[in-house]
């Protein structure tokens, strides 16, 4: 059995914009998250998206490329994408892209982590 990737019933409060994912946030299951995630981004009323990844058992490259198109969508207005409950694979990975410099990525209790240049 496939388990697929959905984006929870995000919620929208005070121009922040929370979701839950939870599942495998890969090619096949993009599509769908990518949808709710531009939809939010386009909206005036959004000024920042909060993603938790807590329930998320894979992250992929269309994933991250997801991530990077709904910054651009948040930047151009001044809005902000913060990511929390990242496994290490996926902050492994967002390193190596070098987005850990425009994402503000958040531990389990909220904190921002910094990481070195």
């Amino acid at each position: 059995m496939m388990v697929q990737s959905s984006p929870e019933n995000g919620s929208l409060r005070e121009g922040i914009f929370s979701i839950p994912l939870h599942g495998p946030v890969a090619m096949t299951t993009v599509p769908e998250i990518r949808k709710v995630l531009l939809g939010a981004a386009k909206k005036r009323a959004v000024k920042e998206i909060r993603i938790d990844f807590s329930r998320v058992s894979k992250l992929d490259t269309s994933g991250v490329a997801m991530l990077v198109e709904t910054w651009r969508g948040l930047a151009r207005r001044g809005g902000a994408l913060r990511l929390s409950g990242l496994s290490e694979n996926a902050k492994r990975l967002i390193q190596l892209a070098r987005l850990d410099q425009i994402f503000e990525i958040r531990d389990e209790a909220g904190s921002r982590i910094e990481y070195g240049s």
